[in-house]
């Protein structure tokens, strides 16, 4: 297992996990958890889950299986240790997902595609020197005969996409789109009908690194033809796709500075972003705030009633949709954090339905700022608290002209 998603369609991925579990809930009624059938079954079911994203299930099961294999020991044991490795890793997880690969490391010796995974964990942390030289150990390791493991399986496509992510990391793109590339080439070679979310992935890579190097057609090229291969591939409400769509608005967002047409390309970007994230498995607290962030950096970007009259609220008539979404759920929801994060975003995002005139939910959105920012400890919010309260106001303002107009 890499860290890489498998390349079947969403059709096919969904039609094999409702089998596979339907299997799973009869061998563990009938014959228990800690039967090996049952383990075996559970394993082939959370693989799928993890190609499907269902992060917090796959997390769940994992939770009860990890010490019935821990007691088991042997292939089990390492099998589960680096099963919940890797959903760590997709949970954003990373100092937990080093740790059990590096406990992996311990019981079954180094490997090109472990160290592979140990390279993306490091990268994810922060630490690219060690996420270089692990990339780096694990490609000597691929070609090494004397290194080679058959029941692993690695890719040199997955460690030069890793190594060209991380030299670009580490400012040096220069040497870093080589290794994209070739990831790019090999992936498409081994995928000729197209159709792989690999492609996409390494698509994604390169155009984010040529974006960097101000290429900006080119990049273009890349991050369009890597969404439309991931909503093929991995379907509209997974990570992959939506935090590609967030590129692909960023990339719209540097480019309106040279052309304003694209402007609305970014806002068309945004709205898919914030219409995924509402929809995922997993919820990603932080990136629902940078979307929101994004849509007010690009269109408002106010902290002051009543807000800015460009552009139009006609203009901005399509954040109205995914907005009022994402207010109305996780203002009903007991899943987003009641923390600074959870009260920002709802201040945010009520702002962008005031812009969009969604003027009603903006009011929902401004209650629960103010309701979670009132219950912070050690955190002085009056001022925030202050403003949410005036934005109410104003957004109330506007309901009642409307109804007296109607």
């Amino acid at each position: 297992m890499t860290l890489e998603l498998e390349a079947f369609e969403e059709k096919i991925r969904n039609k094999k996990e409702r089998s596979l579990e339907i299997k799973f809930e009869r061998l563990r009624k009938e014959r228990g958890l800690e039967h090996l059938e049952t383990i075996s079954a559970a394993f082939d079911l959370l693989d799928v889950w993890i190609g499907n994203y269902k992060l917090d299930r796959t997390n769940e099961l994992l939770e009860e299986l990890v010490p019935i294999c821990r007691e088991k020991g042997g292939e089990l044991k390492t099998k589960a240790i680096q099963s919940k490795a890797f959903v760590n890793y997709k949970q954003q997880k990373f100092k937990e997902a080093l740790e059990g690969f590096l406990e992996m490391r311990e019981l079954v010796g180094p490997s090109s595609a472990l160290l592979e995974n140990t390279a993306h964990t490091y990268n994810s942390l922060g630490d690219y020197d060690k996420a270089k030289q692990a990339f780096s150990d694990a490609l000597w390791l691929l070609k090494s005969p004397s290194h080679k493991n058959p029941n692993v399986a690695c890719n040199e496509a997955g460690i030069r996409l890793g190594l060209g992510l991380v030299l670009k990391r580490l400012n040096r793109p220069a040497e870093g789109i080589p290794h994209l590339f070739r990831a790019l080439y090999l992936y498409e070679k081994q995928n000729p009908s197209g159709r792989s979310s690999l492609i996409a992935k390494a698509k994604t890579s390169c155009g984010r690194i040529l974006q960097d190097m101000k290429e900006y057609d080119a990049a273009l090229d890349q991050l369009q033809g890597a969404l439309e291969i991931f909503r093929v591939t991995c379907g509209e409400f997974v990570p992959l796709t939506v935090d590609c769509a967030k590129y692909l608005g960023s990339l719209y967002v540097e480019m309106s500075a040279l052309d304003a047409r694209f402007r609305v390309k970014a806002r068309e970007c945004f709205c898919s972003v914030l219409h995924g994230e509402v929809n995922l498995d997993t919820l990603r607290p932080k990136m629902l705030l940078e979307v929101i962030q994004n849509m007010l950096a690009l269109d408002g970007g106010v902290n002051a009633v009543p807000p800015r009259t460009y552009p139009s609220v006609e203009e901005l008539s399509g954040y109205r949709k995914p907005v009022t979404a994402a207010i109305t759920l996780w203002a009903s929801s007991n899943r987003l954090p009641m923390d600074g994060v959870g009260g920002v975003f709802f201040q945010f995002a009520a702002q962008v339905a005031v812009l969009s005139g969604a003027y009603e939910v903006a009011v929902l959105g401004f209650e629960k700022a103010i309701m979670i920012m009132a219950r912070q400890t050690g955190i002085d919010c009056t001022s925030l608290i202050m403003e949410c309260d005036a934005w109410e106001k104003w957004a109330k303002n506007k309901i009642d002209l409307a109804k007296e107009t109607s």
